[in-house]
């Protein structure tokens, strides 16, 4: 009876050294597959022989068999100088300090293929606080590491074009603004009571023209201003701002007999000032000028905490409104414009969208033909 316990026994340790074993090989094999699919191997260091150990992954990534990688030599002959020194700089810091390291790196495999890698490790400390062993990984990572750098190359010759295009448009309306002031100085020294009938018509078409090109330069200037400076914001009351705006329109909104009502559930908005009394300039005038015909213009201001958080200055009017089917593309354009009017440039609304955008907000529009328009004007105030 004890005989047959003592197989029984021996049998149900069997059993389990077996399921251990079972378990064990599924998990080097599970470890094995993710390591080959992520190109992910492992290795190890003693210090006091300085040999190493690499799994398969390694062996694969390297291009190589475990005899050729035995020591901290083999190892180096894979990386060109400057990425030997990092290496042996982090085996040293590892053994002598117990410092952990990580390094993207460049090496050389045995077939001659250049390769990005991390190459990475952790030492591992004896009870006696001495480091016994190094073990770290290496990740074959020269697919993203390839596309890492051409990206950065690519944003490095955006940022050279775009400097050069800087340069050229500061020069461009440098150059423009030169002669436009000199046909407009000359233009003024012209006595036009000698001029005949037909001389005179002449001149006064060159007179409206060199008004416009001055008029177009600045508006030139304008843009180049916005998009050139990150103008820095500051703590405003948008109460405050719009009664400043308001005042400067005062003889406008007199005269159209406009009403103008305001709704701010919100006080403060961190902004720059002279971006914000432009926008409001421009929406306001804007809603004056673009009022249903024989109809008093009727405007509505809101500011208010969205439910993301952030502030939103609303403007909305009853005025004559714009088909966003046909120019939805081109409201925000440069020079665009959608009706009929003496004051009519469009520049406004393209400086409104490069004022908003140019501090990580965004502008939305909302209108059709005779029923007004609204704008949604989201700020970012973390820009």
């Amino acid at each position: 009876m004890l005989l047959l316990r003592s197989v029984s026994d021996l049998q149900r340790e069997i059993d389990d050294r077996i399921s251990v074993e079972e378990k064990l090989a599924e998990s080097e094999f599970l470890l094995t597959a993710a390591g080959n699919v992520g190109k992910l191997g492992g290795w190890e260091y003693d210090p006091a022989t300085g040999q190493f150990s690499w799994t398969a992954t390694c062996r694969n990534i390297l291009q190589t068999d475990e005899e050729s990688v035995r020591n901290e030599s083999d190892l180096l002959r894979f990386f060109a100088e400057p990425y030997q020194l990092i290496i042996r700089a982090a085996l040293h810091e590892s053994t002598a300090l117990g410092h952990s390291w990580d390094h993207e790196l460049q090496l050389t495999t045995r077939d001659g293929i250049r390769k990005w890698v991390r190459f990475s490790a952790t030492p591992l400390l004896n009870a006696e606080g001495q480091v016994s062993k190094i073990r770290g990984i290496i990740m074959d990572i020269d697919r993203y590491k390839t596309l890492e750098l051409k990206l950065v190359k690519s944003i490095d010759q955006m940022a050279q074009k775009n400097s050069q295009l800087q340069s050229f448009t500061h020069i461009l309306s440098h150059n423009l603004r030169n002669h436009s002031s000199n046909i407009a100085l000359l233009a003024d020294f012209v006595d036009e009571s000698t001029l005949t009938k037909d001389n005179e018509e002449l001149f006064q078409k060159i007179k409206t023209v060199s008004k416009h090109l001055n008029g177009t330069l600045d508006d030139l200037s304008q843009v180049i201003k916005i998009r050139d400076n990150q103008l820095e914001g500051e703590q405003l009351n948008i109460r405050e701002v719009t009664r400043q705006v308001l005042s400067v329109l005062d003889e406008s909104l007199h005269t159209s007999q406009a009403e103008i009502a305001m709704d701010f559930q919100e006080e403060e908005i961190f902004f720059p000032r002279i971006y914000l009394e432009s926008i409001l300039m421009n929406l306001l005038s804007n809603g004056i000028k673009y009022k249903k015909d024989h109809e008093h213009p009727l405007m509505r201001l809101r500011f208010y905490r969205s439910k993301t958080g952030l502030k939103v200055l609303e403007y909305s009017d009853q005025g004559k409104g714009i088909d966003l089917s046909l120019h939805a593309d081109k409201i925000f354009g440069l020079y665009k414009t959608f009706h009929k009017h003496e004051d009519a440039h469009g520049v406004g609304l393209f400086l409104i969208k490069n004022q908003i955008e140019a501090q990580g907000g965004n502008i939305q529009v909302f209108s059709k033909v005779d029923a007004g328009i609204t704008f949604k004007i989201t700020f970012n105030e973390n820009a």
